[in-house]
């Protein structure tokens, strides 16, 4: 079988190369680079058999289409599978166009439920539809109406673009005064859904800890599960996991199989959570995708990975398993927890406050880390690959 992975130089698409069977020929794919530093083979996984590129969809999206087809026709590409935000929401977008034009399977959600859970308000509106618990949000327009909305919340609240990663574009207000001295910088416009919408919105800051539902379904039937707490995240205020551990938290859940139910979802996705000190979850946001810490699930028991593999394309039946070890910690030390370190605050006490966490076992009764010999260069391609 032969698979093409689009954004291929990502912890991402690592843990993707590092999951599927050891049969399979893989084929990285990455964004076409006009600058000096580009990736190639010697810094890729041993595993890709070759690499190519495609057009940055935020580039050209009929570009990025277009490469996909081409790339999958010339090479007999059995499915593919996007690792990023932008690759996944056009693939998604692409679906149908890239299926009718090929013979390959691309493993992403239809768009029109896509849509629902990588666009924010879209999550936050499906939650307040079917029930779940999240924190009060709303759409922010710089008109009169919006400034009434804001003053009724509950500060301090964060503002988060409906569509962005890894904390990108993500700003804190403690104060109603702070919020609308800035409105003007954050009520732009973005093409979402193919139309022009306000950018962000605003939410209700909850106080707690970090946790995430990792899960894997096919028409709303769940078949891999597994819960994970974020011990460490890339920046102070949170953002995504660098360091995670796995536990186990039915009621949590519970809440993220409702939505994959009420959705019929079919694929990979995350559910982020804050647990609050009195032990109540809110749902913060969805990724649905392969996300950043995707091959705890792998080192846990649970290949995610191969099971969207399994049955997608091979066609084996659903069947529930969430069967993992429980208490694994896993540290993605480089290059994520070495740029921790780095980020503000650059204090002392904060600096050393990052690494004590970092080497902490957390409770861990098995510790792993993504420094292995087998995976240094293509790290290290990841690495250039950003700077580049």
């Amino acid at each position: 079988m032969k698979i093409l992975i689009l954004n291929c130089f990502s912890r991402n698409a690592l843990a993707v190369i590092n999951s599927l069977d050891k049969s399979y020929e893989l084929i990285g794919a990455h964004t076409r680079k006009r600058g000096v530093i580009k990736p190639n083979k010697l810094l890729a996984s041993k595993r890709l058999a070759k690499l190519v590129t495609y057009e940055h969809p935020n580039q050209n999206s009929e570009s990025f289409k277009n490469d996909i087809i081409r790339v999958i026709n010339e090479n007999s590409i059995d499915a593919v599978i996007a690792t990023g935000t932008s690759t996944t929401n056009y693939l998604s977008f692409n679906k149908d166009a890239i299926e009718s034009a090929t013979s390959a399977k691309a493993l992403v959600e239809k768009y029109e439920i896509f849509s629902k859970l990588t666009d924010k308000w879209h999550t936050y509106q499906l939650c307040e539809e079917i029930g779940l618990p999240v924190p009060k949000s709303i759409l922010l327009k710089d008109d009169e109406t919006t400034r009434q909305q804001i003053a009724k919340l509950t500060f301090p609240v964060v503002a988060k673009p409906r569509i962005s990663f890894a904390s990108h574009g993500v700003c804190f207000f403690d104060t109603y005064d702070e919020l609308i001295a800035n409105i003007d910088k954050l009520t732009g416009y973005a093409a979402i859904d193919g139309t022009e919408q306000p950018s962000y919105m605003v939410q209700e800051r909850i106080t707690g800890t970090l946790h995430d539902v990792c899960l894997s379904a096919k028409n709303g039937d769940v078949s891999m599960l597994m819960t994970q707490q974020r011990v460490m995240t890339l920046h102070d205020f949170g953002g995504g996991g660098i360091i995670n551990l796995t536990t186990n938290e039915p009621e949590m859940a519970g809440l993220a199989t409702q939505l994959i139910k009420a959705t019929h979802w079919n694929g990979l996705a995350l559910f982020d959570f804050v647990k609050t000190p009195d032990g109540k979850y809110y749902l913060l946001e969805i990724n649905p995708k392969v996300w950043g810490t995707t091959y705890l699930t792998t080192v846990a028991g649970l290949n995610m990975v191969q099971n969207i593999f399994d049955i997608f394309v091979l066609d084996k039946p659903v069947s529930f398993n969430n069967q993992y070890s429980e208490n694994v910690l896993y540290r993605w030390l480089f290059p994520e927890c070495f740029a921790a370190w780095t980020l503000p605050p650059r204090n002392p006490k904060a600096i050393v406050k990052r690494v004590h966490k970092t080497f902490s076992r957390h409770g861990a009764s098995q510790v792993n880390s993504n420094i292995k010999l087998s995976d240094l260069r293509h790290l290290l391609g990841t690495v250039l690959e950003k700077g580049g």
